[in-house]
């Protein structure tokens, strides 16, 4: 198997250059992979403006009669997951949609080529994202 090796970004989020040990490898690159794929936008990238996230299309300040069952945007976030390179499967995916703030939560665990395992968090309120990983090393 090869390793994956991934450009490491600073605490900004931005990509870290001309710096010593600027990239990270195997679960700590799928991480951080997860977490660029989720907060890259659908229409941000001009090269191609069909790939993203759709967040501001699908998910930001939409009504969803049913909070009961977010699995439409439940399917956006786990299709970015799991077309992360190193990413095997998602083990639990537990959301939630509160109709009142319009906010979308949700945990999820995922499993890595490594077979280590990192907890997602996702917040969506308005037209605000935001990821945050815990576990590996």
């Amino acid at each position: 198997m090869r390793a994956i090796i991934y450009r490491k970004l600073d605490e900004s989020g931005d990509y870290t250059f001309g710096r010593r040990n600027a990239f990270v490898s195997e679960s700590e690159a799928v991480m951080q992979a997860v977490i660029t794929r989720l907060l890259h936008f659908k229409g941000e990238w001009w090269e191609n403006l069909a790939d993203g996230t759709p967040f501001f299309q699908d998910v930001a300040g939409q009504f969803f009669p049913f909070p009961e069952n977010p699995s439409q945007v439940d399917l956006i976030f786990s299709e970015r997951i799991l077309g992360t390179q190193g990413v095997s499967e998602i083990t639990t995916f537990d959301s939630r949609i509160d109709t009142q703030t319009r906010t979308y939560s949700a945990s999820i665990t995922i499993t890595t080529i490594y077979e280590e395992e990192f907890q997602i968090n996702i917040i969506g309120v308005g037209a605000t994202l935001s990821v945050t990983l815990q576990g590996g090393e």
